[in-house]
């Protein structure tokens, strides 16, 4: 997806997600983003070619990440 392109990424704009799994770890991983940051989030990354190896999406302040090969959903939270 391009920076300048319209369509906001959701969990819809991507065929057959996958629930996460029953069996996780957690990472704890603590990071400060700005606001321009956190709008890259919030629009997130819908993949347009083979290359492009990640769904990426925002929903309730938990960002989801799906490489679009393994077909699971992982999740990180996060907050403006």
């Amino acid at each position: 997806m391009t920076e300048d392109s319209a369509e906001s990424a959701t969990r819809q704009s991507w065929p057959n997600i996958k629930p996460l799994p029953e069996q996780r770890a957690p990472l704890s991983i603590e990071r400060t983003f700005t606001e321009e940051e956190y709008d890259l989030f919030r629009h997130g990354l819908i993949p347009e070619v083979m290359e492009d190896k990640w769904f990426i999406f925002l929903e309730d302040d938990v960002l989801y990440f799906q490489k679009t090969s393994f077909n699971r959903l992982l999740s990180a939270y996060a907050s403006p």
